[in-house]
């Protein structure tokens, strides 16, 4: 009997370790779209829509983890879910939001988030940064530039594993509005991985 009870707290160990260490969902497909609406980099909307399936029994709340310059939210929405608690953490900021449901092992959600930054992008590089936090099997992102400037290169880094490499024209194309596209996606990233988009414009 007591055999029994200490392979069932065992099981049990293994069980919520896992849990811990791959977070309350698995993400599906995220995708990331980051437009300046200014040559001056001065207003960009970041939208960012994912589908998600829980990993655990009831979860009623979820963190939105975001960091750089300039003044991160100037605008803030989502849906569905209620934004409840804006803080910092270290050099990120985190975002509570409320489902205002609970959701179950095995449930599938689609969130959308949409923000402002004023201020932000207002250098001759910049960049923009993807930190892989949950088990993910796509990732998409588009940086989307004004037809008065353009993006004259562009690179990304996989921080882990320290390597760089260039974007071309396949990752580049023009939109029927005249605004150009950058668009970057990689299948089953690492978990704790980081990419990095860098442009010149």
């Amino acid at each position: 009997m007591l055999t029994l009870l200490s392979e069932t707290i065992r099981a049990l160990t293994i069980v919520f370790a896992i849990q811990r260490r791959h977070g309350i969902y698995e993400v599906i497909s995220h995708d990331s779209t980051v437009e300046l609406l200014d040559p001056k980099g001065e207003e960009v909307v970041v939208t960012r829509l994912e589908e998600v399936r829980f990993l655990r029994d009831g979860t009623i709340a979820f963190y939105d983890t975001c960091w750089g310059d300039g003044e991160l939210f100037a605008e803030y929405e989502c849906s569905p879910g209620v934004p409840v608690d804006f803080f910092p953490d270290g050099f990120m900021h985190r975002v509570l939001i409320s489902l205002r449901e609970t959701k179950n092992h095995g449930e599938v959600l689609s969130f959308r988030i949409r923000r402002k930054i004023l201020g932000g992008f207002r250098q001759a590089e910049e960049w923009w940064e993807t930190v892989i936090f949950h088990p993910t099997r796509k990732l998409r992102v588009r940086i989307v530039f004004p037809r008065e400037r353009l993006c004259q290169q562009a690179t990304v880094t996989q921080r882990g594993k320290e390597r760089t490499w260039s974007l071309d024209t396949r990752n580049f194309r023009f939109l029927a509005d005249g605004r150009q596209e950058l668009f970057w996606e990689v299948d089953r990233p690492p978990v704790h991985e980081s990419y990095l988009i860098r442009w010149r414009w």
